[in-house]
């Protein structure tokens, strides 16, 4: 070997070890900074080229992801990758490794094991989303898995956001989306850690970088109560306003209003229902005979879809957003939200009532129109009638909801109303207020010995009768007493409920009534020749109690609704009172509030307990009044009445 080539190679040898050097230094820090943690992202980037093809605007996704394992327990729980794919985002290309550490190198061992199955979800009948699983092999302590593919957006209207954070923490997070000069794009960035995230724009000749880094994301943490993971997760999602024709010059407009946005969800329902159908309008004929009042008649519409029709989503590319004429719908006795939504619409129609179907995204997603005027505002449609110059929420999909009220998961969400071609309304869905969700519960018991006996009274209206109907509705009949036990619970696990029924409110549509004989043994605790017993039978909101150092995320609630508790025992004979608990009044102005009051009436104690849920959602910024409910109201639930001997 010559002098030049004894050069060359000592040279590479010595740039070998010394980046093998620097890698296990490089795992070492990872492993020291990331301690406690089962694996790392490394790197996870996206890098979205807009491009015209064939004169038409598509988006191209290229993603790479690294993960790091930092111990032996994460071989099992990162040997899958997933990618999602399907319509809407066409997978083009998928390549996987894992670099295995041996010795003082690392091992690049190519994936062979990819399996593409059929996305099943337990609320759809059919999707084309399609999973594409990975295994990587040969996995162990500081392996890396490495995930690269590509996948095409032949419609840009529908384009995901890029997340920065996942279950474990992300080193590097890089988001890249070029676009050709003449397009014109807009962006929100949201979630929280939104100081971690630097964004930079850098010009070219015929195209524009926008780019987005974070370092050191946290892993995601999971929360009790909270909202969906779209609220808090950092996050960027990108649109298209408007762009220059390739060919033309001219400027189309995209997704750059809501205006925009309405007039392209316009085109999926212009063609539908353009037929006057004789089978359906003397459906309504025989539904609404003898009935003149235009609510009467949209009821007896909402009940009889609500009765006849079943929900079976089934979205197969655009079929996710056109809905299916009507008469087929009503002819078939099945459909999704847009079939249904359709369906009562034009069933409305007939019956001369304005009704007009309505884009809307349930509290799953956080985003406003205005913010965001992109597809990923909306998951569903339902049906909305004017009446007395009020809007009135029809929701088919729902069979339990009582007629004029929307389903609590719309609460407080904006809906896109289509009006005609040209015009549409957005207007806010109302949240019911805490007196309309009433859960009023009496329990009268007397003492058996060491156990309570009596009866149970349980008034359920608005939401908490519909939770009830739910659960009746898919509940066999043998099963039917344990159900109504598991709903009505108090006391101790050892509660007894028998001949329980449960029924509708006379001349109240929106109320249940839950009835049954109970007994509650081992419901008194003698000492000393006194008898302590505990009256609050329910433990409401026990164990809302959150970290304040931890939790980063508001509570969320499914409704505002008002729960009184009322509990009337029979003294018996030789006995009375000796020690009540105080009374308690605490109030988190606009969270909820707790009183409690216990009253001797004749021979009967009572305790009344009332605790008011006034919203939706506990800001962060109040977790800390939100606990000192909690702290009151579960000290008192603590608290015993004594009897004692009269003689």
């Amino acid at each position: 070997m010559n002098d030049l080539k004894r050069a060359t190679a000592l040279f590479f040898c010595i740039g070998l070890a010394c980046s093998v050097k620097a890698q296990n230094a490089e795992v070492a820090e990872l492993a020291r900074q990331y301690q406690g943690q089962q694996a790392v992202v490394l790197n996870n980037s996206e890098k979205l080229s807009l491009q015209f093809e064939g004169g038409r605007l598509v988006g191209r996704r290229d993603v790479h992801r690294e993960v790091l394992l930092l111990s032996d327990q994460a071989v099992a729980q990162y040997a899958t990758d997933e990618v999602y794919h399907g319509f809407q985002q066409a997978l083009t290309s998928i390549d996987a490794a894992t670099l295995a550490p041996v010795g003082n190198r690392y091992k690049t061992i190519q994936a062979t094991d990819f399996k593409t199955t059929q996305v099943q979800d337990d609320n759809i009948f059919y999707n084309d989303t399609k999973q594409t699983e990975v295994r990587f092999a040969k996995l162990g302590k500081y392996a890396r898995t490495r995930l690269d593919y590509s996948l095409v957006a032949h419609d840009v209207h529908f384009l995901s956001p890029f997340y920065f954070q996942s279950s474990i923490p992300q080193y590097e997070s890089r988001f890249e989306l070029r676009v050709p000069r003449g397009v014109d794009i807009g962006f929100l960035v949201f979630g929280l850690y939104q100081d971690r995230i630097r964004m930079s724009r850098e010009e070219r000749r015929n195209e524009t970088i926008y780019s987005w880094t974070a370092t050191d994301m946290p892993a995601l943490k999971a929360f009790d109560n909270a909202p969906s993971l779209a609220y808090f997760i950092p996050q960027v999602s990108v649109y298209v306003k408007s762009y220059e024709d390739p060919k033309t010059g001219a400027v189309k407009p995209f997704l750059a209003s809501v205006d925009a946005l309405y007039h392209w969800y316009y085109g999926f329902i212009k063609n539908v229902n353009l037929k006057p159908n004789a089978f359906m309008s003397s459906l309504v004929d025989s539904l609404t005979k003898g009935v003149t009042a235009p609510r009467e008649k949209a009821a007896r519409i909402y009940g009889w879809v609500q009765d006849h029709i079943r929900y079976v989503a089934y979205e197969d590319s655009l079929g996710g957003f056109i809905p299916r004429d009507a008469p087929v719908v009503c002819t078939r006795r099945f459909g999704d939200c847009k079939d249904m939504s359709n369906l009562l619409v034009s069933l409305c129609r007939y019956a001369g009532i304005d009704a007009h179907v309505a884009w809307i995204g349930t509290r799953d997603i956080p985003y406003r129109y205005e913010d965001l005027p992109t597809p990923m505002n909306d998951n569903h449609m339902i049906c909305m009638a004017r009446m007395d110059g009020a809007w009135l929420y029809l929701d088919g999909t729902d069979r339990d909801i009582p007629f004029g009220i929307p389903p609590s998961a719309i609460q407080g969400k904006e809906a896109l109303v289509s009006i005609d071609a040209g015009h549409f309304e957005i207007v806010e869905t109302p949240v019911l207020s805490a007196g309309r969700n009433l859960i009023a519960d009496t329990t009268e018991v007397s003492l058996e010995g060491a156990d309570a006996k009596g009866r149970i009274s349980m008034h359920l209206s608005g939401y908490p009768a519909r939770d009830l109907a739910a659960v009746l509705r898919y509940t066999r009949a043998s099963e039917r007493q344990e159900a109504l036990k598991k709903f009505s619970l108090r006391g101790s696990g050892r509660y007894i409920l028998k001949d329980a029924q449960a029924e509708r409110v006379p001349n109240e549509e929106q109320s249940l009534l839950i009835r049954g004989e109970i007994k509650l043994p081992d419901f008194t605790h003698p000492a000393g020749g006194d008898v302590f017993l505990n009256l609050n039978l329910q433990k409401d909101f026990e164990d809302e109690y959150v970290d304040t150092s931890i939790r980063n995320v508001p509570i969320s609630h499914d409704y505002c609704q008002t729960i009184r508790r009322v509990v009337a025992l029979k003294i018996p004979d030789g006995y009375k009172p000796s020690y009540l608990p105080p009374d308690v009044s605490k109030e988190g102005a606009g969270l909820w509030s707790v009183k409690i009051h216990y009253e001797l009436r004749g021979n009967t104690l009572w305790l009344t307990k009332e605790m008011v849920v006034e919203t939706l959602s506990v800001p962060r910024a109040r977790l800390a009044a939100h606990n000192q409910l909690v702290t009151v109201l579960n000290n008192a639930g603590k608290e015993s009445v004594v009897l004692s001997q009269t003689k």
